[in-house]
């Protein structure tokens, strides 16, 4: 699991490839922060640094993903690899949640 500062406990952590040819785009962030919003934990995403050999960048920021604005700002693209992050005390039931509204609708 990656190291996510004061983040504590068994956070539940996924991580998906967006497959729409738009990619992140308004409507599926909509859907997205809907979604984020309906549970007490907090749910945080991040595009992971791409494959090719040389590339430098880190994994991050990490953006509040029930902040549309925030996740508009990932500008992550068909063939991104997010990681989406659960803490808190419904973590489970939301992870299962991201991970199926991600799967539906990126």
């Amino acid at each position: 699991m990656l190291a996510l500062g004061t983040w504590m406990g068994n956070m539940q952590e996924f991580h998906h490839v967006i497959t729409d040819p738009e990619g992140l785009h308004a409507r599926s962030a909509v859907i997205i922060a809907n979604e984020a919003g309906k549970w007490r934990s907090l749910v945080k995403i991040a595009r992971m640094p791409d494959d090719t050999p040389g590339s430098e960048r880190e994994v991050g920021p990490f953006v509040e993903a029930k902040s549309l604005m925030a996740l508009m700002a990932l500008n992550a693209n068909s063939g991104d690899t997010v990681v989406v992050c659960c803490d808190g005390p419904d973590e489970r039931a939301a992870s299962s949640a991201m991970q199926a509204v991600m799967r539906t609708n990126l």
